[in-house]
């Protein structure tokens, strides 16, 4: 029975009878607690919403802050030649950065241009028994070229060492592996995926070994 219908009936039953005080005052605390329920189960469905999508919000908002930042710490010191663009997404092993290994480029491409006079040279006097195998390295004398890496030497029979052994090819080609293991570590390579958000270098700067240089965001 609603507090309104439960008046009325009271009011016939007493007509002009005067209520005691602590019964009105028990009638319209009902009342109004039963506008308060009213009020609350009229929340409009556009308020429930809103708080719906302000909770969708906060959740992203905390996946956002989950990402981990990872920091970019260069290994060799020296200039800064080139930079991948930051927001670039990367992968394990994607060249990001390179420093300044002209000098050291340089003295490799001597090293291989010798190798190749060397062996050039070399190959005039071919052994006779090996004439199979001569059409091979004259073939690995045409690979070798200053912008790729060198291949190995196709020293397959103990006659075809001998025949270079007295040279110094070999002793070149040791000495060209050295240089190109060397010039790798100019070449900063990520070491996780993940996206660059920010370099502490430009292109230019000098940097040093342990140096923080970028963030990589995984």
């Amino acid at each position: 029975m609603s507090t309104n219908l439960y008046i009325d009936t009271l009011n016939k039953q007493m007509k002009n009878k005067l209520f005691p005080p602590f019964l009105l005052f028990l009638i319209f605390s009902c009342e109004h607690h039963e506008n308060k329920i009213a009020e609350k189960s009229s929340v409009p469905n556009e308020t429930k919403l809103e708080a719906k999508k302000a909770a969708l919000v906060d959740s992203t908002s905390q996946k956002k802050t989950n990402k981990l930042s990872k920091s970019i710490i260069a290994e060799r010191k020296g200039k800064v030649e080139w930079l991948i663009p930051v927001d670039s997404d990367v992968k394990i092993g994607t060249c990001i950065a390179r420093i300044n290994n002209d000098e050291l480029f340089q003295a490799l491409s001597r090293k291989k241009i010798e190798l190749k006079k060397q062996l050039d040279i070399q190959l005039g006097d071919f052994p006779a028994e090996l004439n199979s195998r001569k059409e091979i390295w004259e073939g690995y004398l045409r690979e070798i070229d200053v912008k790729t890496i060198l291949p190995a030497l196709p020293l397959d029979f103990k006659e075809e060492y001998d025949w270079l052994k007295s040279s110094e090819i070999i002793q070149l080609q040791e000495e060209i592996i050295q240089a190109e293991i060397k010039i790798k570590d100019y070449f900063i390579l990520a070491k996780t995926s993940g996206k660059i958000t920010a370099w502490k270098i430009k292109k230019g700067s000098q940097i040093n070994v342990n140096q923080l240089i970028g963030e990589i965001e995984k």
